[in-house]
């Protein structure tokens, strides 16, 4: 909820600014996998476990495709990923849409351990999604990792702190979503959706103490939406 209520109130001080709507992408799709990350640990007996497990690949496949668009307009106001670019950089998100939604090649099966502990059991499909997540992930934390060097002032230490948060959550996930389960683990699969506290933690310091996206009159429109 303090995600996705984050991500709205951000974009609401500036519309039309790009790194408010990205950042309001990423918040949107962080909630929508947590969401969906919880319905699939939760839902009780009787509910197709394998759509629910199909739409969490789909889900997490957000994150890292609105990390760019992110990266790439932070500090800068101007800055915009071109139309045609954006485009691009979702044909492989869309790709996953259509190997989880409608084949078997992501999701294979869905079953239950002795501990009644759901496990996902995956196709040949699921090494492409983890070179999709991969590339994208680590091309975020790179093109951030240059616009930090390259920034100064205010904008360097708001973007220290976001680097950190990205890159820690990024490790977090990247090991218990995509190398445990390459190794056969899947039990640590949860702690990837949680990990996404530490960007958000790391965000709200940045907002806190360097004014990241005018961080007091959002931080009153988030205290006034939770009264309400």
């Amino acid at each position: 909820a303090i995600n996705f209520a984050l991500g709205v109130l951000v974009l609401l001080r500036d519309r039309k600014n790009p790194s408010n709507q990205s950042f309001t992408a990423v918040a949107v799709s962080i909630t929508l996998w947590v969401f969906t990350r919880a319905l699939f640990g939760l839902a009780p007996p009787g509910v197709p476990l394998e759509i629910l497990a199909k739409f969490l690949f789909i889900t997490s496949g957000l994150l890292p495709l609105f990390l760019i668009p992110l990266v790439i307009s932070l500090g800068d106001s101007r800055r915009r990923l071109p139309l045609l670019s954006g485009l691009f950089i979702m044909v492989p998100w869309l790709a996953v849409v259509i190997l989880a939604a409608f084949t078997d090649h992501i999701v294979s099966a869905v079953t239950t351990d002795t501990r009644g502990e759901r496990i996902v059991v995956y196709g040949e499909g699921f090494y492409y999604f983890a070179v999709y997540m991969f590339t994208y992930l680590l091309t975020g934390v790179y093109l951030l990792l240059r616009r930090y060097v390259a920034a100064s002032g205010v904008v360097k230490a708001q973007l220290r702190y976001i680097l950190a948060g990205t890159s820690i959550s990024i490790l977090i996930g990247i090991t218990t979503n995509l190398i445990l389960p390459l190794l056969g683990v899947t039990s640590y699969a949860w702690i990837g959706p949680v990990g996404t506290i530490a960007l958000v933690a790391f965000v709200s310091i940045a907002m806190t103490r360097h004014r990241l996206w005018n961080f007091r009159l959002v931080a009153t429109e988030i205290f006034v939406f939770f009264l309400l």
